[in-house]
C-alpha cells in the first residue's frame, strides 16, 4: 500500500534527484572540455597533458581551479568554475542527508511528548499526513513491524516524524528496549493503534510489556476497533494492563459523531423544541412529552456508515421517555442490512421504532412512501450514509420537496469529491451539511476527543460522589483521572454517551427554563432543583421529584437513554437462579 504522501514525496525526490544528476554532469562536460582548452598548446608529453586535464577538472569541483577567470580565458572553464562547485554542495548533501535528517529529528523530538501511531497502512498514513499539515507542533513516532516498513516509510522523516521499528515478536528483546530508552518513549501523550482485529490487540500486548517497567501513569491508549464482542472478549486482559488507559474508536463512527457533534446540524430538534412553551406545556409528564413529539429520522443507506450513524442516533435522539425514536431507512438491501445491525441487539425493538423502504433509490416507490409519511409525521432529520456521494447528491435534488423543512446530511467519505454540488444546493438557501470526510475526521480532535473525555472524567466523578453521599459510601477520594481509569470499556463508553446527550438535555432545559425561570437561565433553573433536594434523604428526594412534573421527566428521560445504551451493547435480562423473596 502506497500512500498519496509517499507518492508525492517520491515524485519531488525523483526531480530533486534528475536536477542534481544534469548539473553534475553539465559541470563535468564544462571541465573536461575548459581544461582542455586550457591545457591545449602546452608543450608537455601526453601523458602530462592528460594527468593536467584530470587534475584540472577534480579541482574545480574542489573550490579550487587551478587557473583564474580571465577575460580572454576559456568560456566553458568558466562556467565551470561556478557550476561543478555547486554539483558539489549538492552532492554533499545527498549523501549525508540521512544524518542531517536525524540529527534535526533528534533537537525536534528532544523533551517532547510525542503522539505513537502504531501500524503503517493508509488510514494511519493519512492521520500523520493530517498532523504534519494542521498541527506542525505535534511530534509523531510511527511504530511499525519491521525494518522493510521502516524502510518504505523513511520518507516521512522529511517531515520530523520518527519512524521505529518495533519487534512484536518478541517484545522483551533488548533491541525492543533499547528504543524504549533512547528515543523515551514511555513520555510519549497518547499512543493511536490503527492496526485492524485482533492484530492491534496483539501488537499492543507487547507494547504493555515493554511500557510497564518504564511508566508511573497509564498512557491513554486509542484502539482502532469496530467489534463490541472482541472488547468483551479482550477485557479480561487488558484491565490488568498498568501501561495504558484504553478508549476504542473505528472509522465510521468517527464520522457519525462528527455529524452529531456539530451544532449546525442538531439531529434531536424536534417541532416542540422550536416553537414557543407556555404553563400549560409543563402541567405533567405527558404534557412535556407530547408538546416535544419525537424524532424523525430518514436514514438513506444501511451499510457500515449507516448502521453506526444508527447507532449513535438512538443516544442523542431520545427527547421522549414515552415515544420510541422513529426511523424510516431506504436501502434496496435493508432486511439484510438490519439483521446485521440485529445481531448484537436482542431487544432493538424498544428502542427505535424502524420502517424499511426496500428497494433502489431511483425507484418511483420511494417518492410515494415519503408523500404518504410526510402528511402523517413529517422528518426531523435526513442524514444520506451512501457511499457514493454523487448518488445522494442527485437523489437530494429529486427528493428535496418531501423534506424540505429538515435537517439534511450527506456522507463524503468516498472518493467522489461533491463539493461543488454543496455550493450548489447552499447558494440556492438549501442547506445540506456534509460529514465523513476522513481528512477531518482523521485528526487527534476527533479520534481523542479530549473535551468530551474530559466532560464524561468529569461525570463520572461527580456521579460517583453523589452516590457516596446518597448511600453514605466512604467517598471516593482518587482524582476524577484514577477513577476514569478503573472503570470498565462498557462504563467508559456509558459515561460518553450520556455526555453525548447533553446536547439534548440543554434544548429542552432551554425551553423549560422559558417559562419556569425568573430569567430563562438554565442554569437558575438547575440551581433551583437542587436547592429543592438538598439534605434531604432519598425518600423525600424521591417524594419531590415523583411530585414535580419537570423533574420527573428529566429523571424518566436519561433511564430510558441509559436503557437504550444498554440495549445497543445487547443487554438481556439474565434466567432466574432461585425464585424471588
Amino acid at each position: 500500500m502506497i500512500s498519496k504522501g509517499k507518492l508525492g514525496k517520491d515524485a519531488r525526490e525523483s526531480q530533486r534527484r534528475w536536477v542534481f544528476r544534469l548539473i553534475y554532469f553539465v559541470g563535468l562536460a564544462l571541465a573536461v572540455w575548459g581544461s582542455i582548452q586550457v591545457y591545449t598548446g602546452i608543450t608537455e608529453p601526453i601523458g602530462k597533458r592528460i594527468s593536467n586535464i584530470m587534475f584540472s577538472t577534480m579541482k574545480l569541483f574542489l573550490f579550487a581551479p587551478t587557473y583564474s577567470i580571465k577575460p580572454s580565458g576559456s568560456l566553458a572553464y568558466e562556467l565551470a568554475i561556478w557550476i561543478c562547485p555547486i554539483g558539489t554542495v549538492l552532492g554533499f548533501f545527498q549523501v549525508f542527508k540521512p544524518y542531517l535528517v536525524q540529527l534535526r529529528l533528534a533537537f525536534s523530538h528532544w523533551g517532547a511528548h510525542p503522539t505513537i501511531v502504531a501500524g503503517a497502512n493508509e488510514i494511519s498514513l493519512q492521520f500523520i499526513e493530517t498532523v504534519i499539515r494542521d498541527y506542525p507542533n505535534e511530534k509523531i513516532v510511527l511504530l511499525v513491524g519491521d525494518s522493510k516498513e521502516k524502510q518504505d516509510n523513511a520518507y516521512l522523516e522529511d517531515d520530523g516524524v520518527r519512524v521505529l521499528a518495533f519487534d512484536y515478536r518478541l517484545p522483551e528483546h533488548p533491541r525492543n528496549r533499547a528504543l524504549m530508552n533512547r528515543f523515551r518513549l514511555y513520555r510519549a501523550a497518547r499512543i493511536i493503534s490503527f492496526e485492524s482485529d485482533p492484530v492491534n490487540f496483539t501488537h499492543l500486548e507487547s507494547l504493555n510489556r515493554v511500557f510497564a517497567p518504564c511508566i508511573s501513569r497509564p498512557i491513554p491508549l486509542h484502539m482502532m476497533s469496530g467489534s463490541f464482542k472482541l472488547k468483551e472478549m479482550i477485557e479480561e486482559t487488558t484491565k490488568n494492563w498498568k501501561s495504558f488507559d484504553i478508549h476504542f474508536f473505528d472509522m465510521d463512527t468517527l464520522g457519525a459523531l462528527q455529524l452529531l457533534e456539530n451544532p449546525e446540524y442538531k439531529l434531536y430538534t424536534t417541532p416542540g423544541l422550536i416553537s414557543d412553551w407556555n404553563k400549560d406545556d409543563l402541567q405533567s409528564e405527558r404534557s412535556i412529552a407530547d408538546k416535544i413529539g419525537r424524532c424523525h429520522l430518514l436514514l438513506v443507506g444501511l451499510g457500515k456508515t449507516g448502521r453506526a450513524m444508527l447507532m449513535e442516533s438512538i443516544n442523542q435522539a431520545c427527547v421522549n421517555p414515552f415515544s420510541r425514536f422513529r426511523v424510516t431507512i431506504i436501502d434496496k438491501d435493508a432486511t439484510n442490512c438490519l439483521e446485521i445491525f440485529d445481531r448484537d441487539i436482542d431487544q432493538r425493538e424498544k428502542i427505535a421504532e424502524i420502517e424499511l423502504i426496500e428497494t433502489d433509490l431511483r425507484s418511483n416507490k420511494v417518492q410515494k412512501r415519503l408523500s404518504e409519511i410526510k402528511n402523517v409525521e413529517p422528518f426531523t432529520a435526513v442524514i444520506y450514509c451512501l457511499e457514493d456521494a454523487y448518488l445522494s447528491m442527485l437523489s437530494i435534488e429529486r427528493l428535496w420537496g418531501y423534506f424540505a423543512d429538515s435537517q439534511v446530511a450527506v456522507y463524503c467519505g468516498g472518493k467522489t469529491d461533491v463539493s461543488a454540488l454543496l455550493g450548489v444546493y447552499n447558494n440556492r438557501g438549501q442547506r445540506v451539511i456534509s460529514f465523513g470526510e476522513a481528512k477531518k475526521i482523521l485528526t487527534p480532535e476527533h479520534i481523542v476527543n479530549e473535551n468530551q473525555l474530559l466532560n464524561a472524567k468529569s461525570f463520572n466523578k461527580s456521579y460517583n460522589d453523589t452516590i457516596s453521599e446518597l448511600l453514605s459510601f466512604p467517598p471516593d477520594k482518587r482524582d476524577k483521572d484514577a477513577q476514569w481509569e478503573s472503570l470498565t470499556t462498557l462504563a467508559k463508553e456509558s459515561n460518553l454517551a450520556q455526555t453525548l446527550h447533553r446536547g439534548t438535555k440543554l434544548a429542552i432545559l432551554e425551553k423549560i427554563a422559558s417559562v419556569n425561570a425568573e430569567d430563562g437561565s438554565v442554569a437558575r433553573l438547575i440551581s433551583a432543583f437542587r436547592k429543592r433536594l438538598l439534605g434531604l434523604s432519598i425518600s423525600e428526594q424521591v417524594n419531590i421529584i415523583e411530585k414535580d412534573p419537570v423533574m420527573n421527566f428529566l429523571t424518566q428521560l436519561e433511564h430510558v437513554r441509559w436503557n437504550n445504551f444498554q440495549y445497543i451493547r445487547n443487554f438481556s435480562y439474565a434466567p432466574k437462579k432461585r425464585p424471588c423473596r
